[in-house]
């Protein structure tokens, strides 16, 4: 049994303005990070028609570079993120992958695309680990909670820039011009970001943190739970949508721009209603318990996994269109619980490094669930022709839905009584 230990009264601020700050900037950091990596699967129907990849190499594109060097970054920024002032860190990594999401507009094939998917990996990586330590120093109980999923949030601005910002001008000026939208955007923001921060250095000062063990972790039976559901959760919603808009484009043969208008509408609108329900669900749950908000978890697993499998099945517009409205109502249900219950079930010091660890199971599972799905469609392309993409992902959905719901379930069960 590990009991959650009281974050030491020197590491919390109490200042509610203080923290609400800290919380906007965070969630900023995220916003821009998800906005990135929404950009390459919107933009790849397009990439496809000029520069010819196969499935397999989408596959590699998504899910073999960029999750590996996600993942192995993700540990050294979340040790760092135990070292040095977090913010700055935060700043450092936000650059540099603005400068290369713009850096995709200027490959011309498959192994420079590769490369470049390289450093935003290295970039994304350095957003989490610090930003959750951050928050679970300063938030706690039912708090902790609503600002995971305030931080959450920035998923779906990310989502509505990315889908109809920058969606809008790839149809008007080219994929390239996406990506260099995205990039200056992106580099303009951080700039803001550190102009504020050094106004403010007094209040957003970072403070010295002890740091904890990774063998503390590997013994810790709820969080390794966690793990797993972070890794197959994210296998059974991040590989479909990344393949999503090819799929729209071959099966459906929907346009570059009604695919931006579909998605835009449907994973920012419901998801934000979700996210809202979500909140008040998982706020009010953990009052009765650390384990009862993944509870939400089970029931979003189920309905993503019937929703996705309904879209890729019947190729037609209007099921896709209301399974993917579900999916969206609950894709981010208690995606702020989960990264909530990381919190509560480790030791302060582990923080930075539970979430580090949390975001590599994220990585592998976006990677495998990508990759499977790439191989499989060509694997399938002579029997089945256009229809194979829709085809390949089905036993990724399966197979990472059971898996995923039962995890969640274990997570709520083992600490059912914990509060």
């Amino acid at each position: 049994m590990h009991a959650p230990v009281p974050e030491p009264a020197r590491t919390r601020r109490s200042d509610l303005p203080y923290r609400l700050l800290l919380l906007g900037l965070l969630s900023a950091v995220y916003m821009l990070n998800y906005t990135d990596r929404m950009v390459l699967p919107l933009l790849m129907p397009e990439m496809n028609r000029e520069l010819g990849f196969s499935d397999s190499q989408i596959g590699q594109i998504t899910g073999s570079l960029f999750p590996i060097v996600y993942s192995v970054m993700s540990i050294v920024f979340a040790i760092l993120a135990d070292r040095v002032d977090r913010i700055r860190l935060l700043a450092f990594t936000t650059i540099l992958f603005s400068l290369t999401t713009a850096a995709c507009g200027l490959v011309e094939g498959f192994w420079t695309l590769m490369l470049v998917r390289v450093g935003v990996g290295a970039g994304e990586a350095g957003s989490a680990p610090p930003s959750l330590s951050l928050i679970a120093d300063h938030f706690e109980g039912p708090s902790r909670q609503l600002a995971n999923f305030v931080y959450v949030s920035a998923l779906v601005v990310g989502m509505l820039f990315a889908y109809g910002g920058v969606g809008a001008v790839s149809v008007w000026y080219g994929w390239r011009m996406g990506f260099y939208a995205a990039g200056v955007v992106i580099g303009l923001c951080v700039l803001v970001f550190l102009r504020d921060n050094r106004k403010s250095a007094p209040v957003l000062s970072d403070v010295p943190r002890r740091s904890g063990r990774f063998r503390d972790l590997a013994r810790n039976g709820p969080f390794i739970w966690a793990v797993l559901v972070a890794a197959f959760s994210t296998m059974l919603s991040m590989a479909p949508s990344q393949w999503l808009p090819l799929y729209l484009s071959r099966s459906l043969d929907m346009s570059q721009a009604d695919i931006s208008l579909l998605l835009g509408t449907y994973f920012t609108l419901f998801s934000f209603v979700g996210l809202v329900l979500g909140a008040w669900l998982a706020t009010h749950l953990r009052r009765m318990s650390v384990g009862m908000p993944q509870l939400a978890g089970v029931l979003m697993i189920v309905v993503t996994t019937l929703g996705y499998l309904c879209a890729f099945t019947f190729h037609d517009i209007t099921v896709a269109r209301v399974s993917l409205a579900l999916v969206s109502l609950v894709s981010l249900l208690a995606y702020g619980s989960l990264l909530a219950y990381v919190q509560d079930v480790t030791e302060p010091e582990n923080h930075s490094k539970a979430s580090g660890i949390m975001f590599v199971a994220m990585a592998l599972g976006f990677s495998l669930g990508t990759m499977a799905t790439g191989f499989l469609s060509d694997l399938l392309k002579p029997a089945y022709g256009a229809d194979a993409l829709g085809v390949a992902v089905l036993p990724v959905i399966v197979a990472s839905g059971l898996i995923a719901g039962v995890a969640y379930y274990m997570m709520y069960h083992t600490t059912r009584n914990r509060h």
